[in-house]
């Protein structure tokens, strides 16, 4: 599923690192995270995040969980905050574990679930031009 990123939400920062801010008010009811999702927008950029079956980003995902989200979720935690995570899309207490030290590092709420905040504040992997590199997904 891909979804359009408005160009005015991207900025290309030094050494590659792509940030994503914020462009609308953050969705007052957030469904569950079922899916991985690309979010596209700017030419070469490809980021990978949990989403919905609808293609947004705008959900929750918490332990218990199994889907390509949680997937997407354990290779961003991987990639971008060198945890070890299976990548088997299971969102057991190994991924909350590594999420509660990822909110910490990010200085959001320490919950253990995956939702507006964490989404807004963490990095997830993503490419520039084929090229591996680390993303700010803060749309909400």
């Amino acid at each position: 599923m891909r979804f359009a990123l408005p160009a005015a939400a991207l900025v290309l920062a030094a050494g590659g690192v792509v940030a994503v801010g914020p462009t609308t008010a953050a969705a007052v009811s957030v469904p569950i995270c079922t899916s991985d999702v690309e979010a596209t927008g700017v030419s070469g950029l490809w980021l990978e995040v949990p989403g919905t079956s609808s293609g947004s980003s705008k959900c929750f995902l918490e332990q218990g969980d199994n889907s390509e989200a949680v997937r997407a979720l354990q290779y961003s935690m991987n990639r971008c905050y060198g945890k070890s995570l299976s990548l088997d899309g299971d969102f057991g207490p190994a991924t909350r574990t590594a999420l509660l030290s990822v909110q910490k590092t990010i200085g959001a709420a320490q919950d253990g679930g995956y939702g507006t905040e964490t989404r807004g504040k963490m990095l997830h992997a993503g490419t520039v031009n084929g090229r591996q590199k680390w993303s700010h997904d803060g749309w909400s």
